[in-house]
């Protein structure tokens, strides 16, 4: 997480792994959206599928 709010602070957009098996990226995106920063969101579906 840490690194990709350094990253945010250097450049404008930023690289992360998220989805409903992995938020922990969370605080990276909240921070984007405040700063007004792009991000590409690596890993979107979610691995392994989610149960029904």
């Amino acid at each position: 997480m840490e690194g990709g709010i350094e990253t945010l602070k250097r450049s404008d957009c930023a690289m992360v792994t998220y989805n409903l098996n992995q938020p922990d990226e969370a605080p990276v995106l909240d921070y984007a959206h405040q700063h007004h920063k792009g991000i590409l969101i690596k890993s979107p579906g979610v691995r392994p599928p989610l149960p029904e």
